[in-house]
């Protein structure tokens, strides 16, 4: 195996393996690398809009295979405020020209990700592989000492390295990448797949579903190959409380949401509950000498706005574009820096101070339109 590249990209799911796709159309030459294998799942709420990463997906030349899961396209979104059984009809959020959007499980979609990254022949793929340590020389990063699964530990050289590890970035950390905004944990998510989840109406299942109750929103996705997510978004100290008894205190909340109970309650149950505990948000500098971060390595939000993944592929985008402007030669690197971190924080900052501003109690919006 080659030990010098353009990029070493450590995280393979949507920021990472996007990120790649990008710079491998570019031919740039690539390594990405994960801890993980694939398919493999990760804690997520699945769902994403039509002008964001649905747009992403199709750039990507993905979103043919996305959809032959058997994901429904979403084109409206129903709305059920302070336990009314009955929804209030809405068009989807952000659709953009697509005109709807997606809920595909993690496991499905980053494999289909990684599958495309590797269709590219500058890009190297490593899956079960660690950072160990990042390569540093006068301050500067200059690649990364890689695990294999065995322990086998190698270096590699790169002009940059990208953290796409997610919210506990070994990278983030071994920069010290500054903070730049953030906010205490306030809010838990848990979820769990459902087959056979009839529909509100009767018709296809064409709508995500958001159910507001209080200080809680319970969200219901048709996702890929038939299954449903079923989320759950409380704040902190009512989750510890599910989390004690999670099957029944789960199935418990329901009560508190008529207008999907009895078809959730209907449904087959494919999944355990699973639970994303609280966390902090934080939004960090997200590039320096050497080292840039992408996805939730450069900024993590609460998870109840369902922005996440749309945030993560539109700044691999954005980082590409601004990568593949210095790697040949048109831009000089304080330039790049400078014009992602600028172009990331103008996307992202509303979105994360909405995130935050809202996460500790949800009931200013239990009277509006939009979850």
């Amino acid at each position: 195996m080659d030990d010098t590249y353009e990029v070493l990209i450590v995280g393979a799911r949507v920021a990472g393996a996007a990120l790649a796709t990008f710079l491998g159309e570019a031919g740039h030459k690539v390594l990405l690398v994960d801890r993980a294998s694939f398919p493999s799942p990760t804690p997520s709420t699945h769902f994403f809009r039509g002008a964001h990463l649905v747009r992403i997906l199709k750039r990507l030349g993905v979103l043919t295979d996305v959809l032959n899961t058997g994901a429904p396209p979403l084109t409206r979104e129903l709305f059920y405020f302070g336990g009314s059984p009955t929804p209030v009809t809405s068009a989807p959020q952000d659709a953009g020209d697509i005109g709807h959007g997606l809920s595909v499980r993690r496991a499905t979609l980053d494999s289909l990700l990684v599958r495309r990254a590797q269709s590219f022949p500058s890009v190297t793929f490593l899956p079960r592989t660690r950072v160990g340590a990042l390569l540093k020389t006068n301050e500067r990063v200059t690649g990364a000492r890689l695990v294999s699964e065995t322990g086998e530990s190698f270096d590699v050289q790169a002009n940059i390295v990208v953290g796409a590890d997610g919210r506990h970035s070994f990278i983030a950390r071994a920069v010290q990448a500054p903070i730049e905004e953030s906010a205490p944990a306030v809010r838990g998510m848990f979820y769990r797949y459902v087959n056979n989840y009839p529909s509100w109406d009767g018709c296809p299942l064409d709508a995500a579903e958001f159910s507001l109750f209080e200080n809680e929103i319970t969200y219901v996705f048709p996702s890929d190959a038939g299954t449903t997510c079923h989320a759950l978004s409380v704040g902190s100290e009512h989750f510890h409380w599910i989390r004690e008894r999670i099957e029944d205190r789960f199935k418990d909340q329901l009560e508190r949401h008529p207008g999907v109970k009895d078809r959730l309650l209907e449904a087959h149950h494919v999944s355990r509950v699973l639970a994303s505990y609280p966390e902090p948000s934080v939004m960090r500098v997200p590039a320096g000498p050497g080292w840039a971060l992408v996805g939730d390595a450069g900024v993590h939000q609460d998870p109840w706005s369902g922005v996440g993944m749309d945030c993560a592929g539109t700044h691999a985008e954005l980082l590409a574009e601004e990568l593949t402007s210095w790697l040949n030669g048109r831009a000089p690197e304080d330039s790049w820096r400078r014009r992602y971190h600028q172009r990331r924080n103008s996307h992202v900052r509303p979105l994360f101070q909405q995130t935050i501003s809202l996460a500790r109690d949800l009931r200013p919006i239990t009277g509006g339109r939009h979850a």
